[in-house]
């Protein structure tokens, strides 16, 4: 049994498709996908039921969320509110004790059925992967050279802990008194308050797949468990990495071959043009 945790807008219908038929064609157990929302409509929650309702082992769940408080946290940059939304979980799905959080920009490539229990069985709090660049995060927070400095895009989170760590007024207390530190929002907050309290995961379930063709000293992994797409997306028409041949063969089951056709097109003449302009 399987339940992943989203939290997402409007933007993200068709690519979260794409992430939940990723999701139940590496896994075919029971899966439960609950919505963090505040800015769908009823047409975008209609149009993923109906691709959920495909898969009779999948369900899906919509919880609107109304927290008044996440208007007066910082949003530096291209953030959304909904980064925040998933610190809330603990107190929203609270007949849950466990869940596997995955941004929008995932696509699941093999089995992640032991992140279900992993917390449980290490008496940790989260589980996630180590940024790739951590010194100068660790540095900035105020961490132990010993800390790690995880990235929040993926995250097992043991919510009955959580919740016996702090309630929900404790959160928002924490929260609003570490604004002004907090530059990647939620994952300096988790990174911070929770340090000590992470179990590390293997880069195998948080692969930063683009970051292979900009970074040389990144490690490849030939099987990842999760890709992560931390650049550009290949679901938009401007996408400079030759990594979309693997997210296409996903999106061919959300939107056909005439949509991928045209974005392999448009992402090669944009690679070529990029391309020409360093020569």
């Amino acid at each position: 049994m399987l339940n992943i945790l989203l939290t997402i807008n409007e933007s993200y219908i068709k690519p979260v498709k794409v992430l939940m038929y990723s999701v139940w064609s590496n896994n075919p157990s029971e899966i439960t996908f609950w919505i963090l929302y505040r800015d769908i409509s009823g047409s975008g929650r209609q149009e993923l039921q109906d691709f959920v309702s495909r898969n009779s082992d999948c369900a899906i769940h919509f919880i609107r969320i109304d927290e008044e408080c996440i208007d007066d946290l910082p949003l530096e940059g291209s953030w959304s509110r909904e980064i925040y939304f998933r610190l809330f979980a603990p107190y929203i799905l609270t007949d849950l004790d466990s869940v596997i959080y995955l941004d929008g920009d995932t696509l699941v490539t093999g089995d992640i059925t032991e992140l279900s229990d992993i917390c449980e069985k290490n008496n940790m709090t989260f589980a996630a992967v180590p940024n790739d660049v951590e010194d100068r995060h660790k540095n900035r927070l105020g961490l132990l050279s010993e800390d790690h400095y995880y990235n929040s895009g993926v995250l097992v989170m043991n919510l009955k802990k959580f919740r016996n760590c702090m309630d929900r007024e404790e959160l928002i207390s924490n929260l609003l008194g570490l604004k002004n530190r907090l530059l990647f929002p939620d994952q300096d907050f988790i990174n911070y308050i929770f340090r000590g309290r992470i179990y590390t995961l293997g880069r195998q379930y948080n692969y930063m797949i683009s970051v292979t063709e900009r970074d040389q000293t990144y490690s490849r992994i030939q099987n990842p468990r999760i890709c992560h797409y931390v650049l550009a997306k290949p679901w938009n028409d401007y996408f400079v990495y030759r990594t979309d041949i693997k997210y296409f063969s996903y999106m061919l089951h959300t939107e056909g071959i005439k949509e991928i056709t045209r974005l392999l097109i448009k992402h090669r003449f944009y690679r070529m043009r990029e391309r020409l302009k360093k020569q």
